[in-house]
């Protein structure tokens, strides 16, 4: 008997001898994938970081432009070869049949309190 005990002994510390060893060696190729996950994201992270780097320059660079042009100097710059002053004969005068305070503009006529209720003579 003492023989067997000592054989089921042995093969009990063997089996516990690999499965030390398969969880040593499974939790060190996880480990080992973990960092290679890591730093696969870490790469990405840089790359959508330079990425929106950049986007950021051109809609910095667009901004810039569209402000520039939107400068008053730059807009009469491009239209000052085509403006001419009024004559007198380009004016049209209409007649407007409508009465009411919704059409009509303030006169000059008009007394501040009158602007004020909206009241037209």
């Amino acid at each position: 008997m003492g023989g067997s005990n000592k054989g089921a002994m042995l093969f009990g510390f063997g089996v516990m001898i690999v499965c030390i060893l398969s969880i040593v060696g499974g939790g060190s190729f996880s480990l080992l994938w973990i960092q290679h996950e890591v730093s696969k994201v870490a790469k990405q992270t840089v790359l959508l970081e330079k990425r929106h780097q950049e986007m950021l320059r051109k809609l910095d660079y667009l901004d810039e432009r569209i402000a520039n042009a939107h400068q008053p100097i730059v807009l009469q710059s491009k239209v000052s070869n085509r403006l001419v002053p009024i004559m007198d004969d380009q004016i049209v005068w209409v007649e407007t049949t409508a009465t009411g305070a919704g059409s009509a503009y303030v006169n000059a006529q008009n007394t501040q309190s009158d602007i004020f209720n909206n009241q037209v003579r």
